[in-house]
């Protein structure tokens, strides 16, 4: 089974457990030989990315692996009934069961959720969002795994989204004695939705936090940017989304037991585009076995935050870091605060370089550039970091080897914010 290499998700349907019986070997080696063969083309396109299935099979695009799959209707509905079935015939509603066997890692699962889920409201709600009731959505709720150890303890309501009707009925009962001891006039499940996520449409305006965790990896691609333009609409002002899911390293990886498919970083960050999505902030899950796929967490809003740049989003200063310590190691080195953050830069997205300053054609963005940028990006941890290096930045951008329209199609491709020479450093947090 794909092991947790990531929790996986059930379906668009089924959610918060682990992909389905493919075996961790066999995902492991495909993951692995799909990172070793190069898949991604250029800049990342979803329909561009090479990737292989739990066979071994490769396929020269996503693009003709969904063909294959899901081409027409009569395909594309076998495909979805075919992954609630998996978890509907053979799999418990437990914790353990959703989660592949591996219901071990529940703890460290969500710790690191709550830490990411804390930092976003202390960044992007008026007072932490502790002044005003706050409703989430649960989407691949499962057993109401995340919705009792997680979300109740941050949100007044949750509405749990499952297609597996026994795994639901599970996490109805754990959760009415879940609302007892939270106290269910302040801290309740309210709503039980059995609906697969590719059909669903969430009530106006309800929610603060639309959580989708292990569970995207169901949809075809053409319904992963249709759920999420339909969820905006579910969204509060100010409200966000956050995807938690298991990354490939390149391209993508297709369980053909489940009827999913895990995606690499590129290939979200590509759909996110297409969703018109800010990727606000991303964390990287720590703890799990080392066997298993990476996974990691984006925060991600319909709009830019007001407050983007306060907020120490390490996306925007990345580049930053790479044109100091490429262009001006001397000074990048006299700042010892970034002093531990160069070498590993420049070593990290040497690929940039050439494309930054005109040594490279203009297009496409090569791919290793992002696939780097991506792999570096969550390093930087301080704001003692992100400020020098935004200085550093502003004291070579008329560096005359910097084509600054390059500087902004390395934003846009790799899907980082774009980078201006008024930026005020001192603003950065």
């Amino acid at each position: 089974m794909w092991p947790m290499v990531r929790p996986v998700a059930a379906s668009a349907l089924a959610l918060h457990r682990f992909p389905s019986t493919l075996s961790l070997a066999n995902a492991a080696r495909a993951d692995y030989a799909s990172y070793r063969s190069g898949c991604s083309v250029g800049r990342l396109s979803a329909m561009e990315t090479a990737g292989l299935d739990s066979d071994g099979h490769q396929f020269n695009s996503a693009d003709e692996m969904w063909t294959e799959y899901t081409g027409d209707d009569s395909k594309k509905d076998q495909w979805y009934r075919d992954g609630v079935s998996y978890w509907e015939k053979g799999v418990e509603a437990s914790v353990n069961g959703v989660l592949g066997g591996y219901g071990h890692v529940n703890d460290a699962d969500v710790k690191d959720s709550g830490v990411f889920i804390r930092s976003l409201f202390s960044e992007l709600f008026v007072d932490g969002g502790r002044n005003r009731p706050l409703v989430a959505l649960d989407c691949g709720s499962g057993v109401g795994r995340i919705t009792k150890n997680l979300l109740l303890k941050y949100f007044n309501e949750v509405d749990l989204l499952e297609p597996v009707k026994h795994f639901l009925d599970a996490a109805r009962e754990s959760l009415s004695d879940a609302n007892v001891a939270a106290g269910s006039d302040t801290h309740k499940a309210s709503n039980f939705f059995c609906v697969p996520l590719q059909e669903f449409t969430p009530e106006t305006g309800r929610y603060d936090v639309i959580w989708v965790q292990w569970c995207i990896g169901h949809l075809t691609d053409n319904d992963f940017v249709s759920f999420f333009n339909r969820a905006k609409a579910g969204l509060k002002p100010g409200g966000f989304f956050v995807m938690k899911e298991n990354i490939a390293k390149s391209g993508f990886v297709l369980d053909k037991d489940d009827r999913s498919i895990t995606r690499s970083d590129l290939y979200f960050r590509d759909l996110f585009r297409q969703c018109g999505l800010h990727l606000y902030k991303t964390k990287d899950q720590r703890g799990f076995p080392k066997e298993l796929f990476a996974v990691k967490m984006y925060a991600l809003t319909p709009d830019v935050p007001k407050n983007a740049y306060n907020t120490g989003h390490a996306a925007v200063f990345f580049l930053v870091i790479i044109l100091c310590c490429l262009l001006a190691p001397a000074l990048c080195n006299a700042k010892k605060e970034l002093d531990t953050k160069c070498a590993p830069a420049r070593n990290a997205t040497g690929s940039c370089f050439d494309y930054v300053t005109g040594k490279a054609k203009a297009i496409p963005v090569p791919s290793k550039c992002c696939q780097d940028l991506a792999g570096y990006l969550d390093t930087l941890e301080t704001a003692a970091e992100r400020k020098a290096a935004c200085f550093c930045f502003l004291n070579q951008y008329r560096h005359p080897d910097v084509i600054q329209r390059r500087v902004d199609k390395v934003s846009s491709d790799c899907s980082f914010p774009s980078l201006k020479p008024d930026t005020d450093c001192n603003r950065v947090r």
